[in-house]
């Protein structure tokens, strides 16, 4: 499950972002459930964004999430 937000319009884009990821938070990641995973790409100005994850410990265990960081960075590169 991934979207972008565009939020630059917004009054208050960082407490649009935080409430955001806090309904991301609230969601139930299970398999039959739906998406095991979510992110959202949340622009809050022209030089800056925030990427929000939030998903199952399925996906997300400590082995896994060190290994999607390090390919988000060499993206980011």
């Amino acid at each position: 499950d991934y979207a972008c937000l565009d939020l630059r319009g917004h009054a208050a884009p960082q407490r649009e972002a935080d409430a955001c990821f806090d309904a991301l938070r609230e969601r139930l990641y299970a398999p039959g459930e739906g998406a095991l995973m979510a992110l959202r790409l949340c622009l809050l100005g022209d030089d800056h964004a925030e990427l929000l994850m939030a998903g199952s410990h399925l996906v997300f265990d400590g082995w896994a999430t060190g290994v999607f960081l390090r390919e988000l960075a060499l993206l980011l590169e």
